[in-house]
């Protein structure tokens, strides 16, 4: 059953996904697709791991690139110092530090 899950058929359901609309009738964002696909990725590394299929068809297929990046903006004052070097850290090109 897994093996009969192609590159070509991941492939088709990504293009499905991206071009079904939401319950909402508005049109599906590309980084849903990819947390499916990579969902679906981490779904096939297991069954490899543990010999249900022979390899990661989903691996073949490339994620959306035209995912949506959101600035987040973090006024300096009424943060702890502490606070904001961590998210500095953990996010440094999508965040801004406002000087007040």
């Amino acid at each position: 059953m897994l093996r009969e899950i192609s590159a070509q058929l991941v492939e088709e359901f990504k293009n499905n996904r991206l071009n079904t609309p939401t319950k909402k009738n508005t049109p599906i964002r590309p980084a849903t697709v990819n947390r499916e696909l990579i969902s679906l990725s981490s779904a096939f590394s297991l069954a490899v791991k543990y010999d249900k299929a022979e390899s990661n068809p989903s691996a073949k297929v490339g994620l959306d690139t035209q995912v949506r990046v959101t600035m987040r903006y973090v006024r300096a004052v009424g943060i702890s110092k502490r606070v904001a070097v961590e998210a500095v850290r953990l996010i440094p090109e999508k965040l801004v530090v406002l000087a007040s």
